[in-house]
């Protein structure tokens, strides 16, 4: 199994950001092997609890759950 820690200083969610991730989600699902993602990402969505739209997007486009 594979731990994954990511860190996002607080700001506004990027692109960048978001390709990155991506990114980093493609290389770990072609391991096939199990991972996690651990860490403080600092995007809040628009409704308390809720991660920012763009970054669950991520998850939800690789099959991934929160």
């Amino acid at each position: 199994m594979i731990a994954a820690c990511i860190y996002r200083p607080p700001g506004t969610v990027t692109s960048a950001f978001t390709d990155q991730l991506s990114d980093l989600f493609d290389q770990l699902l072609l391991l096939d092997i199990q991972f996690v993602v651990l860490g403080d990402i600092n995007a809040p969505g628009v409704t308390a609890g809720q991660l920012d739209r763009h970054i669950s997007d991520v998850f939800s486009q690789h099959g991934l759950r929160l």
